[in-house]
């Protein structure tokens, strides 16, 4: 039976001096002893692995931005040919850009279209025409004062100025500019036709 640390730190190998610790000893038979030391896995570290894995999969990635890149710059080199050539056609054909976009009219509503519809979050300039266009619906939706007028004149004619008297009590109401509002009440009730025949002659 030999002396051995209370604690798993303290197991040494058979033999091998105890060093000083502050935990009490106690003694402890051979076969708990061998089975503790048992316990204790070795462990193996492969570090150059798990690094050359790591490596490799950072050179994929950055493979991957290389292309993007080289794609992006190659598409900024065709929107700049592309407004080269529609100057070169303004100034060789005397056309205008607006009249190049009349001319592609169709095209462009359809494109912007499927832009909408295709992608789960559309591009900034489609909710910039979807904004414009509903402030646009909104002000012809929207009567004017003048026109609010003219439609009511319509829908309401007008009584001839004049003194009315109402058959049924004997009550009298003068019309000078607009309709007084016992008038407007006639007119509610019994309708701008029986109203209009109450007018003294």
């Amino acid at each position: 039976m030999g002396l051995i640390a209370c604690t798993p730190y303290d197991v040494a190998p058979r033999g091998t001096p105890l060093p000083l610790s502050p935990y009490p000893l106690i003694p402890l038979t051979q076969s708990a002893r061998d089975k503790i030391i048992a316990t204790q896995e070795p462990v193996y570290m492969s570090l150059e692995h798990d690094y050359d894995k790591q490596l490799a999969e950072l050179r994929r990635k950055m493979e991957e931005i290389e292309t993007r890149k080289t794609m992006h710059v190659k598409k900024l080199e065709g929107v700049q040919r592309f407004q080269d050539l529609v100057a070169t056609m303004v100034r060789d054909y005397g056309l205008s850009e607006s009249e190049l976009f009349v001319a592609r009219a169709e095209a462009i509503v359809a494109w912007v279209k499927a832009a909408g519809k295709d992608s789960s979050e559309p591009p900034l300039y489609w909710q910039q025409l979807k904004d414009y266009f509903a402030v646009v619906i909104e002000k012809e939706q929207k009567p004017t004062r003048r026109g609010a007028k003219k439609k009511d004149a319509v829908n309401h004619p007008t009584l001839p100025t004049g003194i009315y008297r109402n058959p049924l009590n004997g009550e009298k109401v003068e019309k000078k500019r607009r309709n007084p509002k016992q008038l407007d009440n006639w007119v509610a009730e019994f309708g701008f036709t029986e109203v209009r025949s109450w007018l003294k002659k």
